[in-house]
């Protein structure tokens, strides 16, 4: 009878990462009793260190979840060794275990044995899968309320603290050791006092004081250079002023996201003061007489810089941003300049700049003409066959090894067989059924490579798909306006950057057609092109 072949999957949450028992190692040696026991075939195992099972969301389990989806898996159960390490959501258990027994591939648990094919077992296991989400969801509700009597008295509920504080300790009136912030190392403090001085007495802007202080070499909360994001984050932070608020951001729901001020705990006086509230007052006052938008951008219309988020400084690699020079006598000169310069000053990057309109000439002129030559019939043909043929190179030149590799096992297979007289039955049958398995993990191994080869045999449907956008792009893209314009540009080109080796500036695009079974583009040819300023 065939041996059933079992992966290992073992899961710790990083609260969880010092209890000895549902460590990684406890778990996995509690798997390989259990195969033992029951004559499984562990081939692989599958770890997530630090990843809770609230979410599906953990790379170890989504590559098996895939691996178990192939027709060519290498393995028919998985082992944990309790339910909640495969989830501890009822319903990412239920939809992932109805989705693996649908391809044949059961999960056992090695400290709750049941079985899901019997009613009762059925109703067992679905109680232990309801007890664990129970329990983690009443776990996460007791923590909550106390951080939130935490924060209602000031003290720290976890995190890094602001620049110019630490983490202290002190005794709460019951006795029990509390985290609160302290004032931090002096040169901190002494640097927080002075950007609020320069803002506020000398009438510094933000960018003025980021080449101050990268000018004097003055460490930044991060010990890199400092940027004009950071001096606005410490300027507006009213942290400073000995206020502490909690609850300000929702991290759980699709990302950083404000929630309703109702729902803040905010608590005065919680820790020391490094500005008085006049200073602090004064940075918005002085923000209103700067600008009276209070410095906030206020959209007119499109943008009319058509390269942003492709144009790239040719030394530090960050998009350039947009800017204009205004003189009197000549008007506004439009340009665009380095992204990591105008946050963090000379002391991080060069300008860089570079003309709006010279630039956006040089790249619509260039992807024009280039874009019409690929237009006539046979030169999108000859570019995508020459593109395929080069990107599928190393995938041939591994699939010629693999496929030598199975060769050689095969002749060793005949040879052995031939030779079975004079060894001996039992040994060459050993000797054989050991090459097979070469052969069969080789396989799977060229399965998997083959599947990474993308073909150049476009359909004729395909083909003029692509010319027809091609021929498009070039009759619009000098007319369209410049919201049009950069969405198509978008399209195609992934970054232009001036080359100081050539002189010139270095463009890749990318041309793509519709997936047939998925969102999203094939991208059947990347190129890169040079072009020279006129």
């Amino acid at each position: 009878m065939e041996q059933t072949r079992a992966v290992a999957y073992a899961r710790v949450s990083s609260k969880e990462q010092a209890e000895k028992e549902l460590s990684i190692p406890a778990q996995l040696k509690a798997i390989r009793k259990y195969c033992q026991d029951k004559n499984y075939k562990l081939v692989a195992e599958y770890l997530d260190e630090g990843k809770s099972a609230k979410t599906a969301d953990r790379p170890a389990f989504q590559k098996m979840i895939a691996l178990a989806k192939k027709q060519n898996r290498h393995f028919d159960v998985i082992i944990v060794h309790k339910f909640d390490r495969f989830s501890r959501s009822r319903e990412d258990h239920v939809v992932y275990k109805a989705l693996l027994k649908k391809v044949g591939v059961h999960v056992y648990s090695v400290t709750e044995q049941t079985d899901s094919e019997t009613p009762h077992g059925f109703l067992l296991e679905g109680m232990l899968e309801v007890i664990s989400e129970f329990y983690n969801m009443n776990l996460a509700s007791e923590t909550r309320k106390g951080m939130v009597e935490n924060a209602k008295r000031g003290y720290h509920n976890g995190g890094s603290p602001p620049y110019g504080y630490r983490v202290g300790k002190i005794q709460d009136s019951r006795g029990n050791l509390k985290s609160v912030w302290v004032l931090g190392p002096e040169e901190e403090v002494s640097t927080v006092r002075r950007i609020f001085d320069l803002y506020v007495r000398q009438n510094r802007g933000y960018k003025s004081i980021v080449n101050i202080l990268n000018s004097e070499n003055t460490p930044s909360p991060t010990g890199k250079t400092w940027s004009f994001s950071t001096i606005w984050t410490i300027l507006h932070n009213d942290v400073y002023i000995g206020r502490r608020t909690w609850n300000k951001h929702d991290y759980v729901n699709f990302g950083k996201k404000k929630k309703p001020q109702k729902e803040w705990i905010v608590v005065a006086d919680a820790h020391p003061p490094i500005i008085d509230r006049d200073t602090f007052n004064a940075v918005a006052a002085k923000g209103q007489e700067r600008s009276p938008l209070g410095g906030a951008y206020q959209p007119t219309g499109p943008s009319l810089y058509i390269l942003r988020g492709m144009l790239k400084c040719p030394m530090c690699g960050v998009n350039m941003v947009t800017g204009a020079n205004s003189r009197k006598n000549r008007g506004h000169t439009r340009y665009y300049h380095c992204g990591t310069y105008h946050r963090k000053g000379s002391k991080a990057c060069k300008r860089n700049s570079v003309i709006k309109y010279k630039i956006e000439a040089a790249v619509l002129n260039c992807l024009t003409r280039e874009f019409s030559l690929l237009s006539f019939p046979g030169s999108i043909e000859d570019e995508i066959r020459r593109y395929m043929d080069y990107q599928n190179r190393e995938i041939t030149f591994q699939l010629a090894r693999i496929d030598d590799d199975i060769k050689h096992l095969n002749r060793r297979i005949e040879i052995a067989r031939k030779e079975k007289t004079s060894y001996g039955t039992k040994y060459v049958a050993q000797y054989i059924k050991e090459m097979e398995g070469e052969i069969e993990k080789l396989t799977r191994e060229r399965s998997e490579v083959d599947e990474l080869k993308t073909s150049s045999n476009l359909t004729d449907e395909q083909l003029q798909y692509i010319r027809d956008r091609l021929k498009d792009f070039a009759q619009r893209i000098k007319i369209e306006p410049t919201d049009i314009q950069h969405s198509l540009l978008k399209l195609y080109i992934n970054s232009i950057v001036y080359d100081q080796f050539s002189d010139n500036y270095k463009m890749a695009y990318h041309i793509g057609i519709p997936k047939e079974s998925s969102a999203g583009s094939l991208i059947v040819l990347e190129k890169t092109m040079y072009f020279t300023l006129d």
